[in-house]
């Protein structure tokens, strides 16, 4: 076996190695939950190595849900504002957000979902888009609709691509040998 073939195949194993390590690593679901008869919203994250983070928030201090863009970091004093609002009318898009400079615009605009608290604000999936998200059913039931709601954000399956298309590449250099390289005659 020639270098180049070593080195191709070994290239071709750290990939099959990596991939799923890839997707372990970056493959999360998230909820925001709430009970109007307890009282209290649970906000979770799931890995897929079974490791759960939670966190506790009373109903009372949950003000509403909003989007956050790409191009957007929180705003000095967001925290404040939050604080003393009563409401979700009382907090502004002004206030909370302010935008990145030009340079870290990117063409597609991607969206987080926030939930908006009296303690601060609560990414549901911190860096994870939010397009499949029923923010207006969660707003109907801060009005008082329902005993409880849920905001779910999942990128198992979203996820998947990179680790797959990585395997595949992986498995290609591996199965596939390609040319040889020309033999050197003495």
């Amino acid at each position: 076996m020639t270098r180049v073939t070593f080195f191709r195949r070994l290239l071709g194993v750290l990939l099959v190695v990596a991939s799923p390590l890839i997707y372990v690593h970056g493959a999360r679901k998230g909820t925001f939950s709430c009970e109007r008869v307890t009282g209290t919203c649970l906000h979770t994250v799931e890995r897929v190595t079974g490791a759960v983070s939670v966190r506790t928030i009373p109903l009372s201090d949950v003000l509403g849900v909003s989007e956050k863009h790409a191009y957007w970091d929180e705003a000095p004093g967001a925290r404040e504002v939050l604080a003393r609002a009563r409401r979700r009318d009382d907090v502004s898009a002004e206030t909370l957000w302010v935008t990145k400079p030009s340079s870290g615009r990117r063409s597609t605009a991607s969206s987080t979902t926030v939930v908006l608290t009296r303690q601060g604000l609560v990414f549901v999936l911190p860096g994870r888009s939010a397009a499949n998200t029923d923010v207006s059913g969660f707003e109907r039931f801060l009005a008082g609709e329902g005993d409880r709601h849920a905001i779910v954000v999942d990128d198992r399956f979203s996820s998947l691509p990179l680790p797959l298309m990585l395997l595949g590449i992986g498995v290609i250099v591996i199965w596939f040998r390609g040319p040889e390289p020309p033999r050197r005659t003495e």
